[in-house]
């Protein structure tokens, strides 16, 4: 076999984006995708929830040449079993946590927080160890 057969050319990563319920993570998701994913975005009802998923190509290779197929999910509403957001941070290699910018959702925010804590403890992802970034959003307006 050459080399150059079932070499990857690409890198899938999921990244997962977390929060509370109303801090514009389904318009984050849409966002992204109108800038990257000509707007192809995937939703599907879970219970009280929604889950979005778009999927694309970083426009940059990475450092070996490789593209970066980046798979973003995201879950809206408020679902009634913490199962639908434990399953959607299974295997994430990255996590961006997005808290309105409003002091009235702190309460909601910290309780998410400790929420995506656990549930990425039962997956044994470690967040020292990964990628986690913190996003302030205006719902309304798109990215802080």
């Amino acid at each position: 076999m050459s080399e150059g057969q079932g070499a990857r050319t690409s890198h899938p990563a999921k990244i997962v984006l977390a929060g509370p319920p109303g801090a514009g993570k389904a318009e984050l998701v849409q966002w992204v995708a109108d800038k990257y994913a000509h707007s192809s975005v995937r939703a599907g009802d879970l219970g009280d929830g929604r889950v979005y998923r778009s999927e694309f190509f970083w426009p940059r290779a990475l450092s070996d040449g490789r593209q970066l197929q980046v798979r973003l999910f995201a879950v809206s509403g408020q679902p009634a079993y913490n199962a639908v957001d434990e399953l959607v941070l299974a295997d994430a290699e990255g996590i961006v946590f997005v808290v309105a910018h409003a002091e009235s959702q702190a309460a909601a925010a910290r309780t998410a927080l400790q929420a995506m804590v656990f549930n990425a403890g039962r997956h044994g992802l470690d967040l020292a160890g990964m990628p986690v970034a913190l996003q302030y959003q205006r719902p309304a307006t798109g990215p802080v």
